[in-house]
């Protein structure tokens, strides 16, 4: 397969048309994995992962996403059948990052395949392909309050989140052995607060007090060298980090 500036080529199995998807980078992918599908299907769910010599077949009124191992996105409109075609011309040296990114891919799509379950489990009647609730998934770059688990940071910004907004909440923060920053304000109807100061130089430990509870989060900070732009390396770097509903959200925010 040729790789072109603009697009992926997509061989038809029927052979009385081509289909191209637009992706916004030049490197062609070998590993795909769905990130949505809209209106959901069962024969496409989140998490599926696709490889060379796969056929995909896309319903009339359906529209897929997916991301390659490259980091590209590829909005695919239905009706469509397809076969995901080899790059044979892409080298296959380890320390090619496409090749590198074949195991983050499917990190991506258990982490979604398992999110799926949940939904299954938990929705009862749900859609187990629709395994985004509106509700839950905010900014990818702020950390929920309501665990203890690391939280992804980029910048030093620190970003909290909330799900429960009915009500003002006062509350304090306090970094590693540092002063505690106290009586913080949460208004009503917020479920974002973002911090003023930037977090210190060196913190390894967040806790958040509010309410009577304690929320003790680990901090990752982004490393140096990492592409946040490129999706498969943030969401590598965010899932291996422990950072799962960030992660979740992130790919809320492809999908949409």
């Amino acid at each position: 397969m040729q790789p072109l500036s603009h697009t992926v080529p997509i061989m038809l199995l029927s052979m009385l048309a081509t289909f191209e998807v637009a992706v916004p980078q030049a490197v062609a992918a070998d590993e795909y994995v769905v990130i949505s599908a809209a209106p959901p299907t069962h024969d496409l769910p989140p998490g599926k992962l696709l490889t060379a010599r796969d056929v995909i077949d896309v319903p009339a009124g359906t529209s897929v996403v997916l991301l390659g191992e490259d980091g590209s996105i590829n909005p695919i409109n239905g009706p469509a059948t397809f076969v995901v075609v080899a790059d044979a011309l892409r080298s296959r040296d380890t320390a090619d990052p496409a090749s590198a990114n074949t195991s983050t891919i499917s990190l991506i799509a258990q982490l979604l395949a398992n999110e799926r379950d949940k939904t299954e489990i938990v929705g009862g009647s749900r859609n187990p392909a629709d395994v985004f609730n509106e509700g839950r998934f905010l900014d990818p770059w702020s950390i929920p309050i309501e665990e203890s688990a690391p939280g992804c940071i980029r910048d030093r910004e620190l970003i909290l989140e909330r799900q429960r907004t009915e009500h003002g909440l006062m509350f304090s923060v306090r970094f590693d052995d540092r002063p505690a920053v106290t009586r913080l304000i949460w208004s009503a109807g917020e479920a974002i607060y973002s911090l003023d100061e930037p977090i210190p130089h060196g913190a390894k430990e967040l806790s958040v007090e509010a309410s009577g509870t304690s929320t003790r989060i680990e901090i990752k900070m982004a490393p140096a060298g990492i592409d946040l732009d490129n999706p498969v390396e943030l969401l590598g770097w965010m899932i291996t980090s422990g950072c799962t509903r960030q992660a979740l959200a992130s790919i809320r925010q492809i999908a949409h």
